[in-house]
């Protein structure tokens, strides 16, 4: 660990299980301290009240008077924040190494926007049905409680590509291993790879064509500026395989030094042959969202370094 405490910030849906990921990581390493937020909901059944800093509403609305938080923000009706005092408290004591917060991605992006070489790391459900599952298993929801939470989970999952590292959390064991292997990284790197996400890397329908000249000149200047890593993400679903192929060629040539990681929208059912270029140039990540009704369906997903898919008979092995 350096001497600044490292800061991850976990982020994703209620129920995809990054609380139990956080509290399993702090537990393997006493250098770690685990974030404690404020919240104005109440306690839940299977609580002991020592989750979170329980508050009410008009205690919480003081200390955003006050500019007392970090981060804060509005969830399903209650308030949750992180108190600067915490992050304060962490940077002065020797014995703490890094910092975990447990945060949803509007919270999250406030750190970020403040921290800037705080790690994010979004976590993923193996499916929505899995998830769903999950939600249901918290006996102190109604349905009603179930079905926002379900619906809000889509919609944050639309966020994971604003984020530095993506895992899926089908296996505890592995998404813990694979947690603290990034912890350990970048504690070691200094921060999060400095990244950029080219949206609309392989064409927009409503925007135009988007130029292999026109990505060539953003990868160029993400070099110029210490980019060490551009996504190519597909986020309408218009990519195919040669285009892949030669917007990483492209890419490559550009920013030699910058990792690349892709990312599709299968809305047409190339996302298997999109992935598949991806791997063949030698691609390390390469994350497959499926479907148009079921857009949050993760079909296919492969990351480093406990998911690395490095050949086409890794990919198949995981479908």
């Amino acid at each position: 660990m350096s001497a600044e405490p490292f800061i991850a910030v976990l982020i994703g849906p209620g129920g995809v299980g990054k609380g139990t990921l956080a509290r399993r990581l702090v537990d393997a390493d006493d250098r770690l301290w685990l974030s404690k937020s404020w919240t104005t909901r109440p306690v839940r059944a299977t609580e002991d009240g020592t989750e979170y800093h329980f508050v009410d509403r008009a205690t919480f609305e003081r200390a955003i008077d006050n500019d007392e938080f970090l981060e804060w923000a509005e969830f399903h009706g209650n308030l949750y924040g992180t108190s600067k005092k915490e992050v304060h408290a962490a940077e002065s004591d020797p014995a703490c190494g890094g910092l975990i917060f447990d945060i949803d991605y509007q919270g999250a992006r406030q750190i970020r926007a403040k921290v800037h070489d705080a790690s994010g790391v979004f976590i993923l459900p193996p499916s929505m049905e899995v998830l769903e599952k999950r939600l249901r298993g918290r006996a102190s929801d109604t349905e009603e409680v179930i079905q926002r939470r379900f619906q809000a989970a889509r919609r944050e999952i639309d966020h994971y590509a604003l984020f530095d590292y993506l895992i899926v959390n089908d296996d505890l064991d592995v998404s813990v291993a694979t947690l603290a292997a990034i912890v350990a990284r970048q504690a070691a790197e200094g921060g999060p790879p400095i990244s950029v996400t080219i949206s609309v890397a392989f064409g927009c329908p409503f925007a135009g064509e988007v130029s292999q000249d026109q990505v060539i000149a953003i990868a160029r200047e993400a070099a110029r500026l210490g980019v060490r890593e551009i996504a190519l993400a597909d986020t309408i679903g218009v990519a195919d395989p040669w285009t892949v192929r030669a917007r990483i060629s492209a890419t490559r040539v550009a920013a030699p030094d910058a990792r690349l990681r892709l990312h599709f929208h299968d809305t047409r059912g190339t996302g298997l042959a999109n992935a598949f270029a991806g791997v063949e140039a030698g691609v390390e990540t390469v994350l497959v969202l499926s479907g148009v009704t079921q857009r949050h369906e993760i079909a296919r997903f492969a990351y480093q370094p406990s998911h690395v898919v490095d050949s086409i008979a890794d990919l198949i092995d995981q479908l």
